[in-house]
């Protein structure tokens, strides 16, 4: 089941979701200033959330099959454990500024964090792991993660062979894994001598 919240609510309350176990997408609109503490608490089939406004404490406690969150550009604030301390959420996909954090705003967690590399304010000390354990990386466009096909190219006895790698998603491609060139292989043609020229073996 998803939710979807109607444009124009400005504040989700405490616990006004909570226990909506057949839940598993939720849709925030930007009109959201606030999702209040326990909003959404023991939603335990929830595994997709696209959020805005302040997220308060321990949001999503209990969410035990929550793993995408998307914050949208009007997220402001995620104050001290929003996610609840030690949440399942392993990526964060920030669609906008940064915005602010709590020392604590991810504490025991593992996840990715996905940060527009032409937005501001994601300078280095925003980019800290907030108690948990969060590598930063930088996106481009509309492309999250890349997901690239590998094409060989293999090694001539005067080339390196290498890999093209190109994202199926935006085209962004890349060469890695080169492998040096490989020996000569020759094969031999003999040419037999004649009474008036020598003969020889030529080999290509």
């Amino acid at each position: 089941t998803s939710l979807i919240i109607e444009n124009g609510v400005d504040i989700i309350d405490e616990m006004a979701f909570e226990s909506c176990s057949g839940l598993k997408e939720l849709d925030v609109p930007s009109s959201v200033d606030n999702i209040r503490q326990n909003a959404f608490r023991s939603c335990v089939s929830l595994e997709k959330a696209t959020l805005s406004g302040t997220i308060e404490w321990d949001v999503f406690m209990d969410c035990t099959a929550l793993e995408t969150v998307t914050l949208r550009e009007s997220v402001t604030h995620l104050m001290g454990r929003c996610f609840s301390e030690g949440s399942t959420v392993n990526k964060l996909i920030f669609l906008g500024n940064a915005p602010t954090f709590d020392y604590n705003t991810f504490a025991k967690m593992t996840a990715t964090a996905y940060y527009p590399e032409d937005g501001t304010g994601w300078d280095k000390a925003v980019k800290s792991s907030y108690s948990g354990k969060i590598p930063w990386v930088p996106y481009v466009g509309s492309c999250i993660e890349h997901i690239y096909e590998a094409v060989v190219t293999e090694p001539t006895c005067t080339e390196q062979g290498y890999t093209t790698y190109t994202c199926t998603n935006c085209g962004h491609s890349y060469v890695d894994d080169y492998t040096d060139p490989i020996d000569h292989s020759y094969e031999a043609v003999v040419t037999a001598p004649t009474c008036q020229a020598q003969g020889y073996t030529t080999y290509t």
